[in-house]
């Protein structure tokens, strides 16, 4: 399976720290460079963007972010790649994340259930109870589940996604009107045929600050992790923890299947 690594050249702790993921777990990967969002130019930003969608936004101010016009330029750049050379599916991985044990042989059972359109999440972050339908156990304790209402979960540290949903997420979203982790909306284009999910999440984030530049106080942020002030930095780390954990609500329905998956594997 081709495997993508977005970095930006400026985040070498970050590339030394996936280079050392990715030796654990015996893995063959690409680094792909990130759009620097900052470097973008209005001009640019008016061409590649639906403006008129995007203003409707405005009740989230931070969405129209250089940041995350970049992270999603990032996204369509690696599905293009995808498609140019014609890649069946590939794993998609920011650069801020870290594998479960096993992790390999989980994407060796997951790479032999991939059919066209899918897009499989191994790290997401539902925005309210996420309902999961289970399809098959994979490895240990570890399912891949159909997501039931799609609209509830955000998040691409790390995905599946084959050529076909790639190249249908492309189109839709050219020019640029929604977040690359909207997966609610592409599934309602009909963009991503089944949208699944690995649970329990073989895959985590680790880095405290988001390299998209979000969010309120960005300055005096970026100032507390550059250098690690004491306290703030800890409790920085103690809260991004505390609403990963709140966030991630998990409601498993059909649960007989379930046992039955696990009697007839």
């Amino acid at each position: 399976m081709k495997i993508y690594i977005t970095n930006l050249k400026s985040s070498t702790e970050r590339r030394r720290h996936m280079q050392k993921e990715c030796a654990k777990e015996n893995l063959e990967y690409s680094f792909f460079d990130c759009v620097v969002g900052s470097e973008l130019q209005d001009t640019e930003i008016a061409e590649k963007c639906d403006i008129e969608t995007i203003s409707r936004y405005k009740n989230k101010e931070h969405w129209l972010n250089k940041g995350i016009i970049g992270c999603t330029l990032t996204n369509q750049n690696v599905y293009r790649d995808i498609i140019s050379n014609d890649y069946p599916f590939a794993l998609y991985l920011e650069d801020d994340i870290k594998f479960a044990n096993g992790f390999k042989q989980l994407l060796i059972k997951i790479g032999a259930l991939v059919q066209p359109g899918d897009v499989i999440l191994l790290n997401y972050l539902p925005k309210r109870t996420l309902e999961l339908k289970p399809v098959k156990i994979l490895i240990g304790n570890y399912g891949l589940y159909g997501v039931e209402n799609p609209e509830a979960v955000g998040g691409g540290a790390a995905f599946v996604v084959t050529r076909d949903a790639a190249e249908k997420m492309l189109l839709f979203n050219t020019p640029i009107r929604i977040t690359p982790d909207c997966w609610g909306d592409y599934k309602k284009a009909s963009a991503i045929k089944r949208l699944l999910c690995v649970y329990p999440m073989p895959v985590t984030g680790i880095f405290v600050q988001s390299t998209m530049q979000i969010g309120r106080f960005l300055k005096l942020r970026n100032f507390i992790n550059q250098y690690r002030i004491f306290p703030f930095y800890g409790m920085i780390k103690l809260y991004k923890r505390i609403k990963r954990k709140g966030n991630h609500q998990i409601k498993i329905i059909n649960t007989i299947l379930v046992v039955l998956h696990f009697l007839n594997p």
